[in-house]
């Protein structure tokens, strides 16, 4: 098995990979450990993943520099994936595609890296809450 990267907030994958705060790192033993990385530069946050030997990274919507950054480290993205985590390492460990069952709206498995969605940047509802604050 691969070590595998999730970006979370709230038991959920975090909305934005580039704002994300935390990132739960699952070994190839199953075990995981969290990471803080919610003051960190998207050249850290890669750094990071690619310090713990992240081989895949499950994120919400990502930036195409933060993208790049993890290609360039040989870091496979598997981006623009909402839900709740447990739910999805569930689902990839079974093998499905991710992006058919959680993917964002305005997403498909044919426009994984550049999704087009409308009303992007506007606050989409929600509890009021942003950023890291819990």
């Amino acid at each position: 098995m691969e070590i595998l990267g999730i970006s979370i907030w709230n038991d959920l994958v975090s909305p934005l990979f580039d704002a994300s705060c935390t990132l739960k790192v699952i070994s190839d033993s199953g075990e995981s450990q969290l990471l803080d990385i919610k003051k960190k530069s998207l050249q850290e946050k890669a750094d990071i993943c690619m310090e713990s030997g992240i081989q895949t990274l499950i994120c919400g919507a990502i930036s195409n520099s933060a993208h790049s950054l993890l290609v360039a480290n040989g870091i496979s993205v598997i981006g623009w994936i909402q839900g709740a985590v447990d739910e999805i390492l569930e689902a990839y460990a079974a093998g499905e595609v991710l992006i058919s069952r959680f993917g964002m709206p305005g997403c498909n498995q044919y426009h994984r890296h550049h999704c087009r969605r409308m009303g992007a940047g506007r606050k989409q509802g929600g509890n009021g809450r942003r950023g890291c604050s819990r």
